[in-house]
């Protein structure tokens, strides 16, 4: 009895001391979160960003990742920007005042002649992007299954109308799984003020592109301090490269 009494003594007085450690370092960062909030309306738009940035390392959330992604921009930090929204969005995708600050910085790294790698945002389209392959395999099934059905039903003389019709259907889907295929992954976006993209993973090789800042491409690989990244340029053709893994940021 004894010893139950005095185990439950200590576990009442560690909980106590963990509530009272959790409490207080819950009220600091509503402190730095505070003070990020003061820089911010004071105009010193980098030190609210390092107050968030501070607050993030320890804690995510949608609410400070918006803030840090507005005092980015306001810094000139439009790739930071980019990422810490593009990180709320994914928890708050439907949050109007994200979406419509989120599509003006895109739109303006596409005006500045930046790239833009990443697919337009759907629910659809974002969930065959995660489960492409289980769901490439259940539309296929789908598209043969049916045909095998109707084929029965259908008149001899409709047969090769309803075959041409499938295999367009066919083909369609085929080319919709190349594609998100092609833009599911990971994306960085660029986060110096320009990232000179290479064949090799060498500084003093000259470079074939140079992408602005905010730029949004798809990562490929990393390696030795380097980033493999694919990307479609300007005039529309696909490239692949290595930059510098200092020069981006995973969103």
């Amino acid at each position: 009895m004894f010893l139950n009494k005095k185990y439950c003594l200590f576990v009442f007085i560690f909980l106590i001391l963990y509530l009272s450690f959790s409490f207080a370092e819950s009220k600091d960062l509503r402190g730095i979160f505070n003070k990020g909030n003061k820089y911010y309306n004071e105009g010193e738009y980098s030190k609210a960003l390092e107050a968030y940035q501070e607050i993030l390392s320890e804690k995510t959330s949608p609410e400070v990742l918006y803030n840090a992604g507005c005092s980015a921009f306001k810094a000139g930090k439009i790739g930071l920007s980019l990422v810490y929204l593009q990180r709320a969005f994914n928890i708050i995708p439907r949050d109007p005042d994200l979406r419509k600050l989120r599509s003006e910085i895109k739109s303006k790294i596409s005006e500045s002649g930046g790239v833009l790698m990443r697919p337009i945002d759907s629910p659809v389209l974002s969930f065959f992007n995660k489960n492409e392959y289980a769901v490439s395999f259940c539309l296929l099934f789908f598209l043969l299954f049916s045909l095998i059905l109707l084929n029965k039903k259908l008149k001899k003389d409709l047969f090769w109308v309803y075959f041409s019709l499938s295999s367009c259907l066919v083909v369609i889907s085929i080319c919709f799984i190349i594609y998100t295929i092609r833009f599911s992954g990971d994306y960085v976006a660029v986060t110096s003020p320009t990232a000179e993209v290479r064949e090799v993973q060498k500084i003093e090789e000259p470079s074939f592109y140079i992408l602005r800042d905010g730029s949004e491409v798809k990562l490929i690989s990393l390696e030795n301090g380097w980033a493999k990244i694919g990307f479609d340029g300007r005039d529309g053709r696909y490239f692949e490269g290595w930059v510098p893994e200092k020069d981006i940021t995973k969103i």
